[in-house]
């Protein structure tokens, strides 16, 4: 009788300590991954994870790291039957490039059915807490995260390889990691793709001296440091003539 109970005991004791590192796991899991939820410009504010099904907003969570550049369209992510993937990276390396055990990563939808082609997407709710490797180094600053994400208003990405369009519209970068509550960004843009990669590495024109939290590029960049321009002038030259 107590070598059976001895014996039930330490079969409950294993299960527990079992479950305990399944819930660590999970947590950590949980606690690497990219959440980015998109909700209509008609919102004072962002949806986030937490209360997007009630806000006409939907969320892409990624897990894993892309080690190239992977773009994803919102129109064609979001009326997929599927709402849940895997990216092979693989096949999308360079031919000369080889990296046999280089691992998958995974995206998933929620509220999928909220996304309207005719309504635009202006507010960002973005959360990622885990640092890219190296990040603290003299070369990485300490709050780089695990992947960078570029904003566009067209479609499949087209800006990446449209010099003049990069130039010309707005576009955004986020590559440092957020607060732990996550951060909600509003873009002068409505969102219709976006690309996720590794903010380190060569092949993605990665290593920038800082990560950015919200930054802004393309024509408004231009215009306001031009505009800054026309108010100095203005200032010198009421200077001159009053003086």
């Amino acid at each position: 009788m107590e070598a059976r109970t001895l014996a039930t005991r330490r079969l409950s004791a294993l299960i527990l300590v079992n479950l305990a590192g399944l819930l660590l796991k999970t947590a950590q899991a949980q606690s690497d991954n990219l959440a980015v939820t998109f909700s209509p410009d008609t919102l004072s504010t962002c949806a986030s994870p937490s209360n997007v099904t009630d806000q006409q907003g939907f969320t892409i969570s990624i897990s894993g790291v892309p080690l190239v550049n992977h773009c994803f369209d919102l129109a064609s992510l979001t009326q997929s039957p599927n709402s849940s993937g895997i990216i092979n990276q693989t096949d999308r390396l360079p031919d000369n490039i080889k990296y046999p055990d280089l691992d998958p990563f995974y995206y998933n939808l929620t509220n999928q059915a909220a996304y309207d082609a005719s309504k635009n997407y202006s507010n960002i709710f973005y959360e990622q807490l885990v640092l890219a490797a190296g990040a603290g180094e003299t070369d990485v600053q300490e709050n780089t995260a695990a992947r960078r994400i570029t904003l566009f208003s067209g479609p499949n990405c087209t800006h990446l390889y449209n010099p003049d369009k990069r130039r010309d519209e707005d576009w955004y970068r986020i590559s440092c990691v957020s607060p732990e509550e996550g951060q909600c960004n509003r873009a002068s843009i409505g969102i219709k793709s976006f690309i996720v990669a590794n903010p380190l590495d060569r092949f993605n024109g990665g290593g920038e001296e800082e990560c950015n939290t919200f930054a802004l590029f393309g024509g408004a960049e231009r215009l306001s440091g031009s505009a800054w321009k026309v108010v100095v002038g203005v200032i010198m030259a009421v200077g001159w003539m009053t003086s």
